[in-house]
């Protein structure tokens, strides 16, 4: 009986721990860095959303990526992006 109990609140604390992990504000997501080469293989560096190389077709892309900011890292799906 003991060690069933034992088991029991063994897995709930085990649970309660996993749900304050993908909850928790340490794994959302902040920024994004992407790196792009364009038709000439210049390198088109995005940190933090700020462009260093004026590009339409870039701004484009990020703006119809929709970055859900503030997600648990855990819960986005990161083949939609």
């Amino acid at each position: 009986m003991k060690k069933k109990r034992f088991i029991i609140i063994l897995s709930l604390s085990f649970l309660l721990v996993i749900i304050f992990i993908i909850s928790s504000p340490l794994f959302t997501l902040k920024t994004v860095d992407l790196i792009f080469l364009d038709e000439n293989n210049n390198v088109i560096e995005i940190k933090n959303n700020r462009i260093f190389n004026n590009n339409e077709k870039i701004k484009e892309v990020l703006l119809s990526a929709n970055f859900d900011y503030g997600s648990s890292l855990f819960l986005l799906n990161k083949n939609s992006y």
